[in-house]
């Protein structure tokens, strides 16, 4: 059941670089894969040398926006540099459950947060529920 992305040529299969699949079976000497719209699943070789190993990457890491759930949870590492509004806006679109682990401390994070729309921090959440007004 293992997310998967596809990051190169994969001989007999016709993927592309960033495809989705999802394994369905590993076995000693192969891989079966489930390849989103197609009926059957593929069973893949597994090799032992960087030129012929599948061409494959973890599937549960992703930039931000790449993907909305509604049901996910999106953990985030920010930088400061990187706490803008166009990486704040790709975060609020890939779910509504969003952890954001950022390098600034909780004040100035808090801050910057404050001023995005899609955002509250989990201080002003617990506030809000708790009836507090400050």
């Amino acid at each position: 059941g293992e997310r998967l992305r596809v990051t190169g040529k994969i001989p007999g299969l016709r993927v592309s670089g960033g495809d989705r699949l999802q394994v369905a079976s590993v076995s000693e000497d192969a891989m079966t894969v489930v390849v989103p719209g197609r009926a059957e699943p593929a069973t893949l070789p597994v090799a032992d040398s960087p030129f012929t190993a599948l061409k494959l990457e973890n599937g549960w890491v992703e930039t931000p926006g790449h993907s909305v759930s509604d049901s996910a949870t999106v953990f985030a590492s920010v930088t400061q540099m990187a706490m803008d509004n166009a990486t704040l806006n790709g975060l609020a679109r890939s779910g509504r459950d969003v952890r954001l682990y950022s390098s600034l401390d909780e004040t100035r994070t808090a801050e910057k947060l404050a001023r995005h729309p899609s955002f509250t921090v989990v201080s002003e959440q617990i506030k809000a529920r708790a009836g507090e007004t400050s």
